[in-house]
């Protein structure tokens, strides 16, 4: 990736973002609180698998890179949420945290400069709903300081260059039990046939 953080509005239509941010909060039940990484919230692996897939495309042409999906990521935050500063695993080497819903105030994300990533500017950006922000996961330390005010819904998708090093990882949900999610998860493609 040769930009190493990238905003991008509007990447995904209100539409699309009212349905995922619908379908994680229809699913909050068996969603996981306190994922070990956000004390006060709920999260979820496959919860938008499709999403995941059907933007692979669109991260390609933003990321200028020929890219293999890992996996997806969910999280309903709650008022006073904190995310600390992190990098992230292999399998989320180019990432998207895209905005579904935001209840009150856009929550800013920031980022810094690791070891690995020289020549980034420190920075921040309060996404609106369908905004993503692009970053390179591994190289890239990330965090959220604590959630102002209302509670935000957030999707975060994960590839891997497949002429990298972590190419490996490509396909990494399809090994992880996601197979099941696809059988009881309606699509949008799916829901915008039957109607």
């Amino acid at each position: 990736m040769s930009v190493l953080v990238k905003i991008v509005k509007g990447f995904l239509t209100k539409e699309e973002c009212d349905f995922y941010a619908d379908r994680m909060e229809s699913s909050k039940g068996s969603m996981i609180f306190d994922d070990g990484q956000c004390s006060n919230s709920w999260a979820e692996y496959g919860a938008n698998w499709d999403m995941l897939e059907d933007c692979a495309e669109k991260m390609e042409e933003h990321t200028g890179l020929r890219l293999g999906p890992t996996y997806d990521y969910c999280r309903i935050y709650s008022v006073g949420e904190v995310l600390n500063r992190h990098t992230d695993r292999p399998s989320c080497q180019v990432s998207a945290t895209v905005c579904l819903r935001n209840e009150s105030t856009p929550w800013e994300f920031h980022w810094s400069p690791s070891k690995s990533s020289q020549g980034l500017v420190q920075g921040s950006y309060a996404p609106e709903q369908g905004d993503a922000i692009i970053y390179a996961g591994c190289e890239v330390e990330h965090w959220r300081d604590p959630n102002p005010d209302g509670v935000v819904y957030q999707a975060f998708i994960h590839y891997v260059d497949l002429d990298g090093p972590h190419a490996s990882h490509a396909d990494e949900y399809m090994r992880n039990n996601y197979m099941r999610k696809r059988q009881v998860k309606l699509t949008l493609r799916e829901q915008r046939n039957n109607s």
